[in-house]
């Protein structure tokens, strides 16, 4: 499973479409250190965020290559369900990757009153990976074979993300987050986190039983 993990880093590294998510994704940040100076703020304002990239890399990881090349590579593999996860989880160690720079940039260079720099690094560790991990697990719905069609997927993917952020328990919980309340937001990434572990196991044996 490592080895294929790092062989789909390395696809996709080569491919060049990690470079749009980046700008993306650093573009917001960007905007969320002016809007909202303090460290929770921001945090809550980069959840749309990783959740919206999570998927979009999810997507474009997944569907790096073409049809030949991904038989081949799931028979290394030993499945299509095995690539698949471990499409999944290269994905995640992308996201994670953009999530560890940017939760030791809010919690050392932004301010968060009455709070242990330590303990704001970790919270945003925390809900930054849940944000990504369900992003992921979208995505992993959204490339072949299970979906071939790019405008599906862009349609797909963009749905599910804006649903999710104005599901009024998210809003609640980002807003607290906003106030210096933390548990609701430790609550919305475990939630996170056991919806995105659901949806990546049905996704990979959704996969693993496709006929294309």
């Amino acid at each position: 499973m490592i080895a294929q993990i790092r062989f789909a880093l390395q696809l996709y590294r080569h491919s060049g479409r990690w470079l749009a998510p980046l700008v993306v994704l650093m573009v917001w940040f960007l905007f969320a250190i002016v809007n909202a100076p303090q460290s929770y703020d921001t945090l809550a304002a980069l959840f749309p965020a990783f959740l919206a990239v999570g998927c979009w890399i999810a997507a474009s990881l997944g569907g790096v290559d073409d049809r030949h090349h991904r038989e081949m590579t799931a028979a290394a593999a030993g499945s299509r369900g095995r690539l698949h996860s471990a499409r999944a989880a290269a994905s995640l160690t992308v996201c994670m990757c953009f999530a560890l720079l940017q939760s030791t940039y809010a919690s050392l260079a932004l301010e968060q009153q009455g709070t242990a720099t330590i303990t704001v690094g970790l919270v945003c560790l925390a809900t930054l990976f849940g944000a990504s991990a369900l992003g992921v697990s979208i995505g992993s719905w959204l490339h072949a074979p299970l979906v071939s069609r790019r405008a599906v997927s862009l349609l797909t993917g963009f749905s599910a993300v804006v649903l999710i952020v104005l599901f009024s328990p998210v809003q609640d919980a980002l807003k607290k987050l906003g106030n210096s309340e933390v548990a609701p937001a430790m609550v919305l990434a475990v939630c996170a986190l056991g919806a995105a572990a659901l949806a990546a196991i049905g996704s990979s044996i959704a996969t693993e039983r496709s006929s294309n």
